[in-house]
């Protein structure tokens, strides 16, 4: 392993318990469509933007609407759950982020919609531990495609081999490693049946982090 200067987290089953909640969330959006899924179909999704995988439900349920409007709803049934429910941290990920930022520059590279992003971060006051935060809203090539932790690399000023990518789904795996980076596989249950093992490390506590 290389110097580590920079580490780059994920979001979703990485620092807030979210993954079950964006399924439900879109079993809502589709029930005006009588539509349903179960959550082995949910999670091969993780790591991908909302729209990427609105994209590839339209297509597997023949669904007659844009992603862009079946996103926009979705956004709303997910700020409607956390209204009701709030945020859960994954266990230790907050003092994770704090221990961790007294010794690397951090970043947050997330396939969730911007706006839920920064009201995470702000709900748990970390924003500030981040150096740069980055949507897969605003990236063309979403997970596993390594794009968004290559752009994140790039707009902190480090080397890809000198990051370090904490990452609880498969696709956010391959991304990393894709990217030339040392990758962190975060074992969360809550977060589906996710192959982990083209990770350096796989661990299942916050507290076992190595760096």
């Amino acid at each position: 392993m290389k110097e580590i200067k920079a580490v780059i987290f994920d979001m979703d089953g990485v620092i807030i318990e979210s993954e079950y909640r964006n399924f439900l969330a879109k079993l809502e959006v589709l029930k005006p469509y009588n539509i349903s899924f179960d959550y082995d179909y949910y999670s091969k999704f993780p790591g991908n933007s909302n729209l990427v995988v609105w994209e590839q439900i339209i297509k597997d349920f023949k669904i007659p609407e844009t992603a862009e409007f079946l996103n926009k709803i979705d956004l709303e049934k997910r700020e409607q759950l956390i209204l009701k429910e709030g945020h859960r941290q994954v266990s230790g990920a907050v003092d994770l982020v704090k221990r961790l930022s007294k010794k690397y520059t951090l970043a947050l590279a997330s396939g969730s919609p911007e706006k839920i992003i920064f009201d995470t971060v702000k709900f748990f006051d970390i924003e500030k531990y981040f150096k740069f935060i980055i949507s897969g809203e605003n990236i063309k090539r979403c997970k596993p495609a390594p794009d968004i932790f290559l752009i994140t690399a790039k707009n902190l000023g480090i080397k890809p081999e000198n990051c370090a990518v904490i990452e609880d789904s498969h696709n956010g795996v391959l991304a990393a490693k894709s990217a030339g980076m040392y990758c962190i596989g975060f074992e969360n249950k809550n977060s589906g049946e996710q192959d982990l093992t083209p990770a350096d490390i796989i661990i299942n506590d916050h507290s076992k982090n190595p760096l």
